[in-house]
């Protein structure tokens, strides 16, 4: 699987943001403005090649931290160590 480019990332931001009804073509392309459509799609661009590939690749490890219910009483009861034989 090849990465995206620059291109087909805009063209994919540009879709996603309509589909939930955020239209930034309204805002100016680039300038001294708060929000600038050249500054969202930089920012949204950093966000899916910097953080999705580091989330998707996590796997859990339920031996070393077991799912709880309620996550603090468990570390506090358990001293937080969670690990089994301990």
């Amino acid at each position: 699987m090849s990465t995206p480019s620059t291109d087909e990332l805009n063209a994919w931001i540009f879709t996603r943001l309509e589909l939930l009804g955020i239209d930034i073509s309204v805002l100016p392309v680039s300038g001294s403005a708060p929000a600038t459509q050249n500054g969202i799609l930089s920012a949204c661009r950093s966000m899916l090649t910097g953080t999705i590939p580091v989330v998707s690749a996590y796997t859990a490890d339920v031996e070393a931290n077991p799912p709880a219910l309620y996550v603090a009483p468990f570390t506090q009861w358990t001293s937080g160590n969670t690990k089994k034989g301990s």
